[in-house]
């Protein structure tokens, strides 16, 4: 924060340019680390629900850190009541339940696979670069090459569609089927914390992705010059009223 007010004294929101910056290397670490925690607990039902990885603790650990810490910075950031409380809410959620998996060490793969979601927030931070960081008086997607501002709105989407809308349901599939065919193997050996806090929260992400696809779908066309948004769109609207 004290570098972005030194370096960029008059941005309108310094704290959130900070969190932008320092996303760049937080979020490629902790989607790679889940991934890999996932590569190496997925094999049966045993290392699903009870394996613990180095991988898997990283990712959890590093997660906890960062979301305790991001719940204070967000607050310092301009954004609508509505939309900080999801986000807080969401926090203390998620807190709860990665804690658990660090204190207990189990369900980490089910933590792991959940943070896979971050590859969409990859792109998203892209996004947000490109809007925060200004140059003289541009900011950066003013400077850089249209398509690679489009390339990344369309991973965005991509991502987005794989590791959220597809992962979420996937995610709750594969817990029931294992609960349902190894009950003593899961069910009998899990709290009610992880019980029903654990399929609930992945259940409250699916509804929150499906709710933000939508601005992401229309994100990504107006990069790619389609839809009511864009330049294209706008003259064409613009035509038509003439007409």
């Amino acid at each position: 924060f004290l570098m972005t007010r030194r370096v960029c004294p008059r941005h309108k929101d310094p704290w959130a340019l900070a969190d932008t910056l320092v996303s760049i290397a937080i979020f490629p670490a902790l989607t790679g680390a889940a991934l890999v925690a996932c590569a190496e607990t997925y094999h049966d039902v045993e290392s699903r629900w009870r394996g613990i990885t180095p991988a898997g603790r990283f990712t959890l650990m590093l997660y906890t850190s960062r979301t305790v810490l991001h719940v204070p910075v967000q607050s310092m950031q301009r954004m609508s009541r509505a939309h900080l409380f999801c986000m807080t809410l969401h926090h203390l959620l998620s807190v709860l339940c990665f804690g658990n998996g660090l204190l207990t060490g189990n369900q980490v793969f089910w933590g792991c696979l959940d943070t896979c979601c971050e590859m969409s927030t990859i792109f998203l931070n892209n996004l947000y670069i490109c809007k925060e960081v200004t140059v003289g008086d541009k900011e950066l997607k003013d400077l850089m090459p249209s398509w690679l501002y489009a390339a990344n709105g369309f991973l965005l989407w991509l991502s987005f569609l794989v590791f959220r809308i597809s992962l979420f349901p996937t995610w709750l599939y594969f817990w029931y089927r294992d609960v349902t065919e190894s009950p003593s193997l899961t069910w009998d050996r899990s709290s009610a914390l992880e019980r029903y806090l654990y399929p609930s929260v992945t259940a409250m992400l699916l509804v929150l992705s499906t709710m933000w696809f939508v601005p992401v779908t229309k994100g990504m066309l107006k990069a790619f010059g389609i839809g009511a948004g864009s330049k294209a769109g706008k003259e064409a609207q613009a035509d038509g009223k003439s007409d």
